[in-house]
């Protein structure tokens, strides 16, 4: 549905284009299988079904009957972007810093958007990040693809509502749970007639959905590009929509159902509306080109630079001094303790100001009832004294080589010089390392720029180099 409201926005020569991008999909991917030549139907209609399919063609690579296609293809965690949280006196409240992988639908939505971009990459690379940008990009519309609650009983939170069961209506056998009353309540509400194709079921529908919330009255909501702003307002219907006046083990009310239909239906034209104008701004012939190639990942190269201005900028203010911060891209996220709420707004303020920070993330606390010690005190033993900062770029490791996407019996483990900054080459395999970071494994991608026989021969390159980061475990 999503991607029908987005084809429906997208300009003719914009279809075209994405059409051609899909039709060079690698071949392993069946990406473009459903596209039959030889079916009298009319080609517009086919090529709109086509885009559609691209956009749950992310689910349909799960299928591990499919060998190839899904170790080539298939990222689960790539589906969503969770925020965990707890609810405290009817209000929710974000759990900063949670020990759980929280997925990454988010940054990956703008590593997609990036590759589709840039003209220096081939029509097969941009075909996968295109189906992976519109089912992703339509996920994260559902509430529960952005958040986890952490409840005493789900206390690694309940995984997008997966563990929160509910009861099927009499009749139906089994049980289902939150996240997939929410995935499917379209269905639920109108219900398939007559075995009809996905044409005939979900053309009227979506043409109904686009006629309640036009886009002359969405428009103004688009947010284009600001993924992490998406990501926020999905949870932001949680506590009051989606956990409202629902329990565990029950049925939901009609109420509630409607609710959800409701919620669902604006949020999917939302997503087809953005969805729509994003790839319209793209490929139009005026769009200026997003990303060079060439230019190192932006979110390994230019966090370095950006975190060491703002960690002077910390240093230098003493009422700042137990904020924790972490760079991810060119976004600041900001933890630890303040003495005031006017504090808060400056540091805020302060790192807004220097030069390569795009965004801030505020998890700040206010306390002006605690001293300064006592601040500090207390930020040392919650975890949130240590500063994450990116490593340079060259380190040192033992890794097996030569690289491949799988092992082979020709690879040894050998001392090596590696780049984890190296050019964005996108949706292309790369091999991944964890570099310990506050203590921390936190993955990159690598290229092998040279390889040492020994650690003599390693040691001298790094002394004459300046090479800091080295370990031979």
């Amino acid at each position: 549905l999503t991607a029908y409201v987005a084809w429906e926005r997208m300009t003719p020569e914009v279809r075209e284009k994405v059409f051609k991008i899909l039709m060079d999909a690698p071949e392993d991917s069946d990406l473009n299988v459903p596209y039959d030549f030889f079916n009298s139907r009319s080609p517009e209609i086919k090529k709109r079904e086509l885009f559609m399919y691209a956009a749950i063609w992310s689910d349909v690579i799960k299928n591990r009957s499919f060998e190839v296609r899904y170790k080539n293809y298939n990222q689960s965690d790539w589906h969503y972007g969770d925020i965990f949280w707890k609810q405290e006196n009817g209000k929710a409240t974000i759990l900063a810093d949670f020990p759980e992988e929280s997925g990454k639908a988010i940054p990956k939505l703008y590593d997609f958007e990036k590759i589709l971009s840039d003209t220096s990459y081939k029509n097969e690379e941009k075909s996968i990040a295109l189906a992976w940008f519109l089912h992703v990009g339509g996920d994260i519309h559902n509430p529960l693809h952005n958040a986890s609650k952490v409840t005493e009983l789900d206390p690694k939170g309940d995984q997008g509502g997966n563990r929160f069961a509910l009861k099927k209506p009499n009749g139906e056998k089994g049980r289902t749970n939150l996240h997939s009353y929410w995935d499917g309540i379209i269905g639920d509400v109108i219900p398939r007639k007559n075995d009809a194709c996905d044409s005939d079921y979900l053309s009227p529908i979506a043409k109904k959905m686009m006629k309640k919330y036009p886009f002359a009255k969405m428009q103004n909501r688009l947010g284009l590009s600001d993924y992490k702003a998406w990501n926020l307002e999905g949870f932001n219907f949680l506590n009051e929509v989606v956990y409202n006046d629902i329990a565990k083990d029950q049925l939901p009310s009609k109420k509630y159902q409607k609710r959800a239909f409701d919620t669902s239906s604006e949020q999917i034209v939302l997503a087809g509306y953005r969805l729509g104008e994003t790839l319209n701004r793209i490929f139009s012939p005026n769009a200026e080109n997003l990303q060079d190639k060439s230019k190192p990942m932006e979110s390994q190269q230019n966090a370095l630079a950006i975190w060491t201005k703002v960690k002077s900028v910390i240093d230098d203010n003493k009422p700042f001094k137990f904020i924790k911060l972490e760079i991810k891209d060119s976004t600041v996220i900001l933890n630890g303790i303040v003495g005031s709420l006017e504090l808060k707004q400056k540091a805020i303020q302060t790192i807004k100001n220097v030069e390569g920070v795009k965004s801030v993330v505020d998890l700040l606390e206010v306390d002006e009832s605690i001293s300064l010690e006592k601040s500090e005190n207390t930020l040392a033993n919650s975890g949130k004294s240590e500063q994450i900062m990116p490593p340079s770029c060259k380190i040192i490791r033992k890794v097996l080589y030569p690289v491949s996407q799988r092992r082979t019996p020709e690879q040894k483990l050998r001392i090596a010089l590696l780049d984890i900054c190296p050019p964005d080459k996108g949706m292309v395999a790369r091999p991944m390392m964890g570099v310990i970071i506050a203590g921390e494994p936190i993955m990159f991608e690598y290229d092998v720029i040279k390889v040492f026989e020994n650690e003599a021969e390693a040691k001298k390159y790094a002394d004459e180099n300046e090479i800091i980061d080295i370990s031979y475990e």
